[in-house]
């Protein structure tokens, strides 16, 4: 039975300017709920218990994202098959599967499970941000120390990476993190580095640290090793295996620019139970990379395209400065979707304070239910308070006003699967999740997805495939643009 049937419409559900989320009741009959892109501006927060339907909800969306011709940013932590295979047979059957563009660490690493069948492009963050600070800055955020966790990352300077950076955007070539290793790793890599930046501050540097890796006392030497070791780890880790391969390409396959200017969808399957901190600092740097756009998309492109950034398991991906995104991103046309089950998490991988500026920023909430009371009454809280309600104090025989909750907490403890509050621009109605009917599914006429990587090293610094000796210190042409 089709959508239409199910509940009783007398036409399509599908608007091209608006996404359903779910449905109410009006009357005795089933209504769709839906969000318009002037309210998807306002970004959307999804919360609620695994199991609740939030998987659902974001297919839902993101298909309809897909239907509507809007670009798409989704980092995935988990990866569900049936959720990828929906949004992927429905940008065939909208004739959108070239604007598909898979991110995936196991597409590299092996062609075995489906994640490896289904093969990956390639990304070169780097490549999309032409500020020194802004590099420095994106960099420094994907090393970044989560508030729960260790200094995995630590000893990432920002004095060396700035120096890096600098020296690297002097020579006018593109450059990757297998550059940014080879510079800390090979003492003739540092030298060749030094021969080509155009860079006066960043050379001056560079002649130390080269001065301190060829000094003769072996003291000097351990010193500086250990001043770079954090840096030389990040690196190597970004640069070589299989990282290696999907981020170090001179013309790579997935640009966010592109992405938003022609409207492409970007799947990034980012598993964080495989590749736990390179996970979320690969998270990092393409909401890195997206904040730095949004900037310049508002100070050079007059006309602001619909770019929808869903992203799933939230809390991993957020670092300072991100607020960015919702308070500027709005005025660049990109609209975030975020989800995870409680604001604890984010509280517990960074802070209250954070979590109160997301929240504040999010003004479309849906929520499903929830085991945990404390979250209730958090749920409950952000779907409003009714201050016209009346409380009689018999000892005296006074009365006051009382806030009461629009919804109280129980609610959402005693709430099933699939059931939702919807509270947008401060408007507060229950309902439940709808799936989209099965013609929106994986079909027969639907081709298995393979996307092949383009390795490209060639035309850029390649600072590695020199201390290799594949190559001149200068290369013989400049990148392609």
């Amino acid at each position: 039975m089709s959508l239409i049937e199910t509940l009783g419409l007398k036409e399509s559900p599908f608007r091209k300017d608006s996404v359903f989320v779910g449905a109410t009741k009006n009357g005795g009959k089933m209504q769709l709920e839906y969000m318009s892109f002037d309210d998807l501006r306002l970004h959307t927060s999804i919360l609620g218990a695994t199991g609740t339907g939030k998987t659902v909800l974001l297919t839902t969306m993101i298909t309809q994202f897909i239907r509507n011709g809007w670009g798409v940013l989704l980092l995935d932590m988990k990866f569900d098959p049936a959720m990828f295979r929906s949004a992927w047979a429905t940008a065939c059957i909208c004739g959108r599967e070239k604007d598909f563009k898979l991110l995936s660490p196991f597409g590299v690493e092996s062609e075995r499970g489906v994640l490896g069948e289904y093969g990956t492009c390639s990304y070169n963050p780097l490549l999309g941000i032409d500020s020194p600070i802004a590099a420095t800055a994106a960099i420094l955020k994907a090393a970044a120390k989560d508030k729960a966790g260790d200094a995995y990352w630590e000893g990432v300077k920002e004095g060396i990476v700035d120096t890096l950076v600098r020296a690297f955007l002097s020579t006018g070539l593109p450059y990757s993190f297998k550059d940014l290793w080879a510079a800390l790793e090979s003492p003739t890599a540092l030298g060749r580095l030094l021969n080509i930046s155009k860079d006066p501050e960043a050379n001056l540097i560079l002649a130390d640290w080269l001065s301190k890796v060829n000094h003769y006392d072996p003291r000097v030497r351990a010193d500086h090793d250990k001043y770079v070791q954090g840096a030389k780890m990040f690196f190597r880790t970004l640069g070589t295996g299989t990282l290696g391969t999907l981020l170090n390409s001179y013309d790579s396959d997935v640009s966010l620019k592109k992405a938003y200017r022609d409207n492409q969808i970007i799947w990034a399957v980012l598993p964080s139970l495989q590749i736990d901190h390179t996970a979320k600092s690969m998270g990092k740097l393409i909401l890195s990379e997206l904040r730095y756009l949004a900037g310049e998309i508002q100070a050079t492109m007059e006309t602001r395209k619909p770019f929808l950034v869903v992203v799933d398991e939230f809390e991993n991906f957020v670092f300072p400065g991100m607020t960015d995104l919702f308070d500027k991103g709005r005025g660049a046309g990109i609209s975030m979707v975020i989800a995870n089950q409680s604001p604890a998490q984010i509280d517990l991988e960074h802070s209250k304070e954070m979590r109160a500026v997301i929240t504040a920023n999010t003004r479309n909430k849906i929520v499903m239910a929830t085991e945990d009371p404390d979250i209730a009454k958090f749920f409950a809280e952000l779907t409003g308070k009714d201050d016209t309600a009346i409380s009689f104090n018999f000892d005296g025989f006074g009365m006051r006003e009382a806030d009461q909750y629009l919804i109280q907490p129980r609610v959402f403890t005693e709430m099933d699967d699939f059931s939702m509050v919807l509270r947008k621009k401060g408007v507060t109605k229950r309902g439940h999740v709808v799936a989209l009917p099965t013609d929106w599914e994986l079909g027969v006429d639907v081709p298995r997805p393979r996307f092949e990587p383009t390795i490209f090293r060639e035309g850029g610094v390649r600072l590695w495939e020199q201390v290799q000796g594949a190559g001149p210190a200068i290369p013989a042409r400049s990148a392609k643009k």
